[in-house]
């Protein structure tokens, strides 16, 4: 009886903590950067409970930094980061 109350319990807190933050309970956060000469490309992996694209969503911010500059940034889905990848300068990307 007592175990079946515990599971209701953290149901309903898990329930109220994705209503509060919109379904965007970061559960990972990864990091990789590739340097060059002149720059480099960083991408960082975030990974959401809930998102867009349901359970355990992906998404991916991506930034350019020129001579120690952040130049860039910007957020891409799983898709479009696969898609990034398989353009010429994709080979610039971290792999994931």
């Amino acid at each position: 009886m007592e175990s079946r109350k515990l599971v209701f319990f953290i149901i309903i807190i898990l329930l109220l903590a994705m209503t509060f933050s919109s379904g965007c309970i970061q559960t990972n956060r990864e990091t990789k950067s590739n340097n060059y000469i002149i720059g480099g490309v960083t991408v960082t992996e975030v990974t959401y409970f809930v998102g867009n694209d349901g359970l355990f969503t992906k998404e991916y911010i991506v930034s350019g930094n020129f001579l120690g500059k952040t130049m860039s940034s910007a957020k891409f889905t799983r898709r479009q980061y696969e898609q990034a990848k398989n353009n010429p300068y994709g080979a610039f990307l971290p792999d994931f």
